[in-house]
């Protein structure tokens, strides 16, 4: 077989990378790490270097906005701004994903881009995968919309949702709407 010219060897490998641009499977940054501030329940903003910030959506779950109210225990705090029985789920998720990173260093394997660009992915502090762990608490539930970017990892969140059930734990201590369905349900 006769050797092909380096032009047409590049000429392919171009095409190739504009296909897959094209096609809408975008290419995913290598692992990035640093500390990390909560944005919300399931929303971090890595630091990265220069200062600069990577927003990033945890994959595999779905935790209560920041505004969204739920059924079941209150603090006394709580009591006083809402009605009886109501707490603020979404500010306990934020609390909850801040105490698992606050002062340690986040590590994040990127998966996805999202709708809104984000970067999904899956992210530990001090060998704890965060989805995992705010799943387990209760504080989130399974996403599992796209699974088949890492169905061992979705198979893991699935169990750790089921024990949160089981224990009664969090979201699971009372009555709540999906996030998803509480979203849609406050869109123009």
């Amino acid at each position: 077989m006769k050797p092909r010219p380096a032009w047409l060897m590049t000429a392919a490998a171009l095409g190739a990378l504009a296909a897959v641009t094209v096609s809408g499977v975008r290419a995913q940054p290598p692992q990035t790490a640093g500390p990390a501030q909560v944005k919300d329940g399931d929303s971090i903003l890595l630091a990265g270097p220069g200062n600069r910030q990577t927003e990033i959506r945890l994959y595999g779950i779905d935790a209560p906005e920041l505004a969204q109210t739920c059924h079941g225990s209150q603090t006394s705090g709580e009591a006083r701004a809402l009605p009886p029985g109501e707490y603020n789920c979404g500010l306990r998720a934020y609390y909850y994903l801040r105490l698992l990173t606050e002062g340690l260093e986040t590590r994040c394997r990127p998966i996805d881009r999202d709708r809104l660009d984000r970067t999904v992915a899956a992210c530990e502090t001090a060998g704890r995968d965060l989805a995992e762990e705010m799943l387990r608490a209760g504080f989130a539930v399974l996403y599992d919309r796209y699974r088949h970017l890492a169905p061992a990892l979705i198979a893991r969140y699935r169990a750790a949702e089921a024990e949160a059930k089981a224990a009664r734990r969090g979201l699971w201590a009372g009555r709540f709407e999906s996030p998803e369905a509480w979203r849609r349900r406050r869109q123009p």
